[in-house]
């Protein structure tokens, strides 16, 4: 397997919603109160929920825009295919 990390952003309007979601997730989270939260999605233009983005630890960088498009239309197994390509 590859070695990612997924990190939940959530964009609920309180902390029930927030911590409900949570639960489901086996994944970290970005806390309900922290100022990063809002800043996660205007900083990668999320303009819809959920969004699934690939983004590259050293720099930042959004190397996958529509990740979660290409894992509906293709399957997870483009997420092997997509890590690869900027290895």
């Amino acid at each position: 397997g590859k070695n990612v990390e997924i990190i939940f952003a959530s964009s609920d309007q309180n902390e029930e919603q927030f911590k409900g979601y949570l639960n489901e997730m086996p994944w970290k989270a970005i806390p309900f109160g922290a100022a990063e939260r809002s800043k996660v999605g205007t900083h990668y233009g999320v303009a819809g929920i959920p969004s699934l983005i690939v983004i590259d630890k050293s720099s930042g960088a959004s190397l996958e825009a529509n990740t979660r498009g290409l894992v509906a239309n293709e399957g997870p197994g483009c997420l092997d295919t997509l890590i690869a390509l900027y290895k």
